[in-house]
């Protein structure tokens, strides 16, 4: 039976909670705003992903995000939470105990289908639909446009997959973090 869900001993949650304190950094060191932002995030998530599983890492994104929020000044919206939450179950369905091999065709593939799917929900569909509900008086027509400007986002897709198929087999090869990876 596959086990999505890892045990937290002492050790795995203090690893998982510098990850998350790293993914807050990074995502409060992106360039550009809330219509197009481009950042380093994805690599603490797809870490927290490979060590904790879909519902570890829902819940750790979710919580991450509530963290975020009070540390912005913004005000809260709770839709960016639901896609936090999201995005974690699908980092950790595509990365829960995965190994990478940087010689492998078939794992750039995966990786490349992994972060598609993930930039498509997270980015392109989800937050569009959440920024275009902050906006006043938004209508489909403003979602439509942000949406087509959102879809440039997808062009860090392949930056994605080669900064993390150079990152996480590296990291994998490390004997110290074997055990939480």
């Amino acid at each position: 039976m596959l086990k999505l869900t890892s045990k937290m001993s002492l050790q795995r949650l203090v690893f998982l909670s510098f990850l998350l304190a790293l993914q807050i950094v990074l995502s409060n060191l992106a360039i550009g705003n809330s219509f197009f932002k481009i950042s380093l995030v994805f690599i603490p998530n797809a870490l927290i992903g490979m060590i904790a599983g879909p519902l570890w890492t829902a819940l750790i994104l979710a919580f991450g995000d509530l963290i975020s929020s009070l540390l912005s000044g913004y005000a809260y919206f709770p839709g960016f939470t639901i896609s936090a939450f999201i995005v974690g179950i699908l980092y950790g369905l595509f990365f829960y105990r995965k190994f990478f091999d940087i010689k492998n065709r078939i794992h750039w593939l995966y990786l490349f289908g992994a972060m598609t799917v993930i930039m498509l929900v997270d980015s392109t569909f989800f937050n569009t639909i959440w920024v275009t509900m902050i906006i006043p008086h938004a209508s489909f027509e403003t979602f439509l446009s942000l949406l087509s400007a959102r879809a440039l986002l997808l062009v860090q897709i392949p930056f994605q997959t080669i900064i993390l198929m150079l990152l996480i087999p590296t990291l994998q090869s490390i004997k110290t973090l074997k055990i939480f990876l």
